[in-house]
């Protein structure tokens, strides 16, 4: 994702998750995110923090993951907007990331218009074998109907309690 191998990245995933989301439909909207011209979108850092022993449910094997991921957006905004309504935008767009990633996750640096989103997260790693060829699904409260394709029930209950 940092090199915007958006494609390659893909191969990260369950198949699964393609009977959601065509793997094209993703693709297009990973494109689409990082070549807006209103906004510049960085992966600046990834880091995990911990993970579990893995357990075999069924035929396939599981590890919870947590992790870090560090973003900047930077916005580029109509230079033509008057000092009150960029104040109101800044505002809100920053009230906005604070709701979605929490307020302590989120930086602004007014001056760049450039937000610093650090955003904890959890996964679960996927293998037939529990050795290699790993896959990954992040856990999303709002992505239920995603991990109800490719995660056990027990899983999903344990992640989202």
């Amino acid at each position: 994702m940092k090199d915007r191998e958006f494609n390659k990245a893909l191969d990260f995933v369950p198949e699964a998750i393609f009977t959601v989301a065509p793997r094209a439909q993703m693709v297009a909207l990973f494109e689409q995110l990082f070549n807006n011209k209103s906004m510049e979108v960085k992966l600046i850092s990834f880091e995990i923090k911990e993970i579990s022993n893995s357990r075999k449910i069924d035929s396939s094997y599981y590890a919870h993951i947590r992790y870090v991921s560090v973003i900047s957006m930077k916005m580029n905004a109509d230079t033509t907007e008057s000092p009150n309504t960029k104040a109101l935008r800044i505002s809100m767009t920053k009230a906005a990331f604070a709701n979605k990633f929490g307020s302590d996750h989120v930086a602004i640096d007014e001056n760049t218009e450039t937000y610093i989103i650090t955003t904890p997260k959890r996964s679960w790693a996927i293998s037939t074998n529990g050795q290699d060829g790993w896959k990954f699904v992040n856990v999303e409260p709002s992505q239920r109907i995603i991990m109800e394709k490719i995660l056990p029930k027990e899983l999903i209950e344990e992640s989202l309690n």
